[in-house]
């Protein structure tokens, strides 16, 4: 898009052929995306909505903690159930929940989710 502006005046006149190579070779740099905060789940069904917010930051607090759990009573306990969701929880590291929620930060100028049938509707975004 930032070309065809260019093009544009240059066609126009508006500008002269060696300011529009200086634009071409030389491009603005984007500004930094904006961030949210709160990923927003809205469940609308006909009469009634319910809205839960949950804090970007308390994603990784809940999965550090979640993870913690699962260990403890997989040490304690003696469930199959345990035991597979703590081979699962070995393969998912901190940083990977960290990445995942500044990737759901960036998503706060887009929706993430939107599913709608016959009953209601289910909106997931980050505000």
């Amino acid at each position: 898009m930032y070309r065809m502006d260019i093009l544009e005046k240059l066609e126009k006149g508006h500008i002269s052929v060696d300011k529009a190579v200086s634009m071409l070779k030389n491009p603005p740099k984007p500004g930094p995306l904006p961030k949210g905060h709160i990923l927003i789940i809205k469940v609308q069904d006909e009469d009634k909505k319910l809205y839960i917010p949950i804090p970007l930051f308390l994603v990784n607090l809940a999965f550090l903690l979640g993870k913690l759990g699962i260990k403890i009573a997989n040490i304690f306990g003696d469930k199959e159930d345990l035991r597979k969701a703590n081979e699962v929880f070995k393969y998912v590291g901190y940083r990977d929940i960290r990445k995942l929620v500044n990737c759901l930060r960036i998503c706060k100028s887009t929706g993430l989710v939107e599913v709608q049938d016959e009953d209601g509707t289910v909106i997931i975004h980050v505000v």
